[in-house]
């Protein structure tokens, strides 16, 4: 008797765990939907997440050479937007101690 209330209060103890783990989940289920990157030039992207809820913003991997023979990587990051807004994210490859750097890939950061 004493064994199955035991393993009763288990049980119940693991359903409200579980319960309180599937409520706290939900507010930070922000998903920025039909979301597209693309190259946009020589050294720039873009992203655009068409509905959904959240924010979003393109990233855009470049490379530079310091000195020949060497190549290093950076990333540039465009500005947040909401996601649904219409509005279009543009990533720039930054300059690095006065060395332009240029597109390798792009892609999206959703928050």
């Amino acid at each position: 008797m004493k064994l199955r209330r035991i393993t009763m209060s288990a049980v119940a103890g693991v359903a409200i765990a579980g319960g309180l783990v599937a409520v706290s989940a939900s507010p930070a289920a922000a998903t920025p939907q039909s979301c597209s990157h693309a190259k946009y030039s020589a050294s720039a992207a873009v992203a655009i997440c068409n509905s959904g809820t959240g924010n979003f913003r393109s990233v855009v991997s470049c490379q530079y050479s310091p000195y020949e023979g060497a190549t290093r990587y950076v990333n540039g990051y465009g500005p947040w937007k909401a996601a649904g807004s219409g509005s279009p994210s543009y990533s720039y490859c930054p300059t690095v101690n006065g060395v332009y750097s240029y597109y390798k890939s792009d892609g999206i950061q959703i928050s």
